[in-house]
């Protein structure tokens, strides 16, 4: 997800957290307390493929990172 959030230049805040102690903030957002998480607005995602495809969709400019088929 990273990779795709710098290829597509977007901006983005990273936040570092401790896995074996997840905090209430990255529970609220994914009760499973897995990352990445992407929140962006209301939308909040949980999974790398499905965040993926999201930032193609919501930003088509070049380069576009997922198969078209």
């Amino acid at each position: 997800v990273r990779i795709v959030l710098e290829e597509k230049r977007l901006p983005y805040r990273k936040v570092e957290v401790d896995l074996a102690n997840p905090p209430g903030e990255l529970l609220e957002r994914n009760p499973a307390g897995t990352v990445p998480v992407l929140e962006h607005g209301d939308l909040v995602l949980r999974e790398s493929a499905i965040i993926t495809q999201y930032l193609d969709e919501e930003f088509p400019y070049a380069p576009v990172l997922t198969p078209s088929n």
